[in-house]
């Protein structure tokens, strides 16, 4: 498995399905990428890429998941709830339209929620206990949630960071610190949401950006090209 990946560059194999889990955040959005692989593969949830920038708004992701997607019609996209439902000052149009739009413009779709996203889970508690769930060791030694190191800097650097909270006698409570979480947010909407394996449609690889680029200027191409074979001495028309 581990070489296969590698030779993919860390990226799932085509049979795989894939989801797109998406914390808008206030100052910075972080979106994750989660494949899960056939049964027979294994049963394991595998983190192959990440978005973490600051200050994005929602048509510089959606280029963002344009590019880093290849093209590939994901299974579902999940966003945080609560942010989905903020309504923009100055703007009247909630996070949850803004994104599900701009992702509809470049044509990003998943199978579930098209364009748009299922709202991920409000309940913070019962989400870090489904991931602590993921990570924890099962008797073979794995663990049911992996990542690519190499995409995933800063989800690596979040969960290094992890802390509960203290209470005012100093005792450690089940509530995570909220700081540097974001990575770690869509990580526990995923978990919340369980992703499932389903088998992709064979027409669910789309083609990257520049694919359908090319595609659509060859198809133009064809369309202007006379379908008349001149036969005899070159002229003008040959």
């Amino acid at each position: 498995m581990e070489d296969m990946l590698l030779a993919r560059a860390g990226q799932p194999p085509d049979a795989w399905t894939r989801y797109f889990i998406l914390d808008p955040g206030h100052t910075r959005a972080a979106g994750v990428f989660l494949a899960v692989p056939p049964p027979d593969e294994g049963d394991f949830i595998y983190q192959y890429d990440e978005l973490y920038p600051r200050g994005f708004e929602a048509n510089q992701m959606a280029s963002a998941v344009e590019q880093k997607g290849a093209g590939y019609l994901f299974e579902s996209f999940i966003i945080d709830a609560h942010a989905a439902r903020i309504s923009l000052m100055g703007l009247g149009r909630t996070v949850y339209s803004l994104y599900s739009e701009a992702f509809g413009r470049r044509g990003i779709k998943s199978r579930l929620s098209g364009s748009g996203f299922q709202l991920g889970s409000d309940d913070t508690l019962a989400r870090q206990d489904l991931v602590r769930q993921w990570l924890a060791v099962r008797p073979d030694g794995t663990s049911r949630y992996r990542l690519w190191k190499p995409n995933c800097p800063n989800t690596i650097r979040e969960f290094e960071r992890y802390r509960k909270q203290e209470d005012s006698r100093g005792h450690i409570t089940d509530k995570a610190v909220k700081r540097d979480d974001h990575l770690m947010n869509g990580i526990e909407y995923a978990a919340a949401y369980n992703p499932k394996y389903h088998a992709p449609d064979k027409r669910s690889f789309i083609g990257s950006a520049a694919f359908r680029a090319f595609t659509n200027f060859m198809a133009k191409k064809k369309e202007q090209t006379s379908d008349t074979v001149y036969m005899g001495p070159a002229s003008a028309n040959s």
